[in-house]
């Protein structure tokens, strides 16, 4: 490689190196910032609180916090604790039973 192309390589990189590192910073805490973005969505829905009893998967557990990045739930049956990143939140079947244990249909066939 003769002197002048090496040359305007280093310049090309000097001037673009934010870009760089910007891109790299982006790609190593695009899981980060996707698990709190989950988790914010997920804290700000409302829908479930801490120390709530809800059903993942068919199993009972209890919420015992809601953070931005991670959900700790506490298993019942097996009397253990489960970290659970929000990001796969989405892929869990979260139940919640409605107060009185009635559910919506069973509430709409009542009436």
């Amino acid at each position: 490689m003769d002197p002048t192309t090496k040359y305007e390589i280093i310049q090309f990189l000097g001037n673009n190196m934010y870009l760089l590192i910007i891109v790299v910073g982006m790609s190593m805490f695009k899981t980060t910032i996707e698990s709190a973005v989950s988790g914010l969505s997920f804290w700000m829905s409302r829908e479930f609180n801490e120390d709530e009893i809800v059903y993942i998967n068919g199993r009972k557990a209890r919420i015992t916090k809601i953070g931005f990045r991670n959900t700790v739930f506490f298993m019942y049956k097996t009397n253990s604790k489960i970290i659970m990143p929000n990001g796969r939140l989405k892929y869990q079947v979260l139940e919640k039973l409605l107060p009185n244990g009635i559910n919506n249909k069973d509430r709409n066939d009542e009436n």
